[in-house]
């Protein structure tokens, strides 16, 4: 008669191939710190840069932790969508630039940049709106809101595809910096 196993024993059978790799263990918890550390400093405005120093200047790895940040860093430049993206881009800023002072001028790119883009976004909108005013007035009858709205939306989406491409090269310009 065969002996039953107990749930136990199963999972230690399965389980006893398995290696733990500290070091490996470590370096995800230093780079998963350096996000977290990142993201709290982004958007907590009452924490001071201070305590991100701190933290990297005490650190076992600065290196891993630093790996971390820029990850979140690069992840969190996203194109603006209002004038409201100013606070999360300079606390952006300031710890890239903490981080090594040459990302200052690739952060004035980026924000004459959004900048740009947003004035160039507002403008389409506001040209558009224009255009469909007029047609309205002339003829009323021809105008087909699906149809407007349909090349609006194309439009907007070819505008910010080509400011997102631009970014995404600013991005990895400020990768090179900060890597």
């Amino acid at each position: 008669m065969s002996r039953i196993k107990s749930a136990w024993e199963i999972a230690l059978e399965k389980t006893q191939d398995i290696e733990f790799n500290e070091e490996k263990y470590l370096r995800e918890n230093l780079v998963k710190e350096g996000k977290s550390l990142m993201g709290m400093y982004i958007n907590n405005p009452e924490m001071e840069i201070s305590e991100v120093k701190k933290k990297l200047s005490t650190s076992k790895n600065k290196n891993l932790l630093k790996e971390g940040m820029v990850y979140t860093i690069v992840s969190n430049i996203v194109l603006p969508q209002d004038e409201g993206y100013k606070f999360r881009f300079n606390r952006i800023k300031e710890i890239s630039v903490m981080l090594n002072t040459d990302s200052e001028d690739i952060f004035n790119q980026m924000e004459s940049f959004f900048d740009e883009y947003l004035n160039s976004r507002d403008s389409f909108i506001q040209n558009m709106e224009e255009q469909i005013k007029q047609a309205m007035q002339s003829n009323p009858q021809s105008i087909n809101s699906e149809q407007y709205s349909e090349i609006i939306n194309q439009n907007l989406k070819k505008l910010t595809s080509q400011y997102s491409d631009s970014l995404d090269e600013l991005k990895q310009e400020l990768i090179g910096i900060l890597g």
